[in-house]
């Protein structure tokens, strides 16, 4: 959290607190609630600021040596909250806010569970929930017990530290390596993150970004120690600004018998009006995801995928005249800002043919008849 706000260095977020209404002025993320909260954008300014400065500084608040435990649950209540009710229900940013909401729970200390959790149950209306947790707690606590004689009786498992199961001398030695392994991992991180922020500083003010401390102290060249481990990381959601460009696809493709079709109806428009909510277009998550990446330069191998499995599934389940010939995927780029989406630039993506042109001369071939009753209807009716 510290290292997000410390990469959100646009003028979007301090001084001008509009980096909330830009976000939810993305059509592409944005959910029905995030897009109706444009109407105030006064609150949304006020919001920008408390996003800012909650990641900031509440995070420290979990290490206060005095009330510890009253301000620790608030904390993790607040950010629960932040993730679930905050961005879970105006953005469509996909699983991360449950992961995050569930990593907050490490942090709720002893007070929580021995002191405000046997009080809440006094009450009359949590004292059920508190006991049917109590009561699968138990069940949970006898499951373990029961695999723990199992393992006794099967495998001769004995119940003590790790430390304690290795020769005298050797489990010192393994811990004092691990504590080290961590130690170290910690410090790769901290200065992976002061890196990024220092980069991107560098980058905002027009300075070389390569030339800076951090990245002297750790050269890109050990970025696959972190990629290997899986520590890298950047965290730039919405930093340094909110993605301005936003936008909607449109995929039409046409018929052996020039039929105008939308063939994948989860992301159908006309380029007359934008969709009111593109993100709620897309069936699930993986989807949203894979169509933001489809519009990046370079995605040509997914495109290409793409219409593949396009053409396979819709073809498959219709007669030849009404079998899809070629599509385009089409993106309608809009341009975000606190005053309007006062530009709009259409991009070609993608031109698929579905069948080489032997395969399609082949199919012509066998809809001559119906061409001709079609052009036949046609004259008729002139």
């Amino acid at each position: 959290y510290f290292f997000s706000a410390l990469l959100k260095q646009s003028p979007d977020w301090i001084p001008d607190g509009t980096a909330l209404f830009i976000a939810f002025s993305h059509p592409f993320y944005a959910t029905s609630l995030g897009q109706a909260l444009l109407a105030y954008p006064d609150l949304l300014k006020s919001l920008t600021y408390l996003v800012y400065y909650s990641e900031l500084l509440l995070p420290w608040l979990v290490f206060l040596p005095f009330l510890n435990g009253p301000v620790r649950t608030g904390v993790v209540v607040y950010f629960l909250g932040f993730h679930l009710l905050g961005v879970g229900l105006t953005l469509q940013v996909g699983l991360i806010i449950w992961a995050a909401a569930v990593a907050w729970l490490v942090f709720l200390p002893a007070w929580f569970w021995e002191s405000f959790v046997p009080a809440l149950g006094k009450t009359p209306v949590l004292s059920y929930v508190v006991q049917l947790v109590e009561s699968l707690s138990e069940n949970a606590v006898h499951l373990a017990q029961g695999t723990d004689r199992a393992l006794r009786t099967v495998d001769h498992y004995e119940s003590r530290p790790w430390v304690e199961r290795f020769p005298p001398g050797v489990g010192t030695i393994l811990n004092s390596v691990v504590g080290c392994f961590l130690l170290l991992a910690l410090l790769y991180v901290t200065v992976w993150n002061f890196r990024s922020v220092e980069y991107m500083s560098n980058r905002m003010n027009g300075d070389e970004p390569d030339r800076t401390l951090f990245q002297s102290a750790l050269p890109s060249r050990y970025n696959a120690i972190g990629d290997l481990l899986r520590i890298g990381q950047y965290w730039n959601n919405l930093a340094p600004r909110p993605d301005r460009k936003g936008g909607y696809f449109v995929i039409k493709g046409q018929t052996f018998l020039g039929d105008t079709i939308y063939p994948f109806q989860r992301v159908t428009s006309d380029f007359t009006e934008a969709p009111a909510s593109p993100a709620a277009a897309f069936p699930n998550e993986l989807w949203r995801h894979f169509f933001e990446q489809l519009r990046r330069n370079g995605a040509e191998p997914q495109r290409l995928a793409f219409g593949r499995y396009l053409t396979k599934t819709y073809n498959a389940r219709l007669p030849l005249d009404e079998a899809m010939k070629s599509f385009t995927i089409e993106y309608v780029e809009t341009y975000t800002s606190p005053k309007g989406l006062p530009h709009v630039n259409t991009r070609t993506l993608w031109r698929h043919r579905c069948y080489t042109p032997d395969q399609e001369k082949k199919i012509m071939q066998r809809l001559e008849g119906v061409l001709r009753e079609r052009t036949r209807g046609s004259l008729q009716s002139l």
